[in-house]
């Protein structure tokens, strides 16, 4: 949801080195605040972020320069 919400405020596109460290940013103001985050925290951000995209490539498109859109 977060890799969702970052999509969304960036609806012409984002690279995806900012696509990750705009969730990355989002992710650590969400822990501050005291809330947890499921899986981002564990591991590798990237990697859950790329297995999110997975999940979002029916309404997404990716470009030859790694730029995501979304489809709407």
């Amino acid at each position: 949801s977060i890799v969702s919400a970052v999509l969304l405020m960036n609806r012409k596109g984002i690279t995806e080195d900012l696509l990750i460290s705009n969730v990355h940013w989002l992710t650590k103001e969400i822990l501050a605040r005291g809330f947890r985050v499921g899986s981002i925290n564990e591991g590798s951000p990237s990697i859950a972020i790329r297995n999110a995209i997975g999940h979002l490539e029916n309404i997404t498109v990716k470009t030859k320069k790694n730029v995501f859109e979304l489809q709407i």
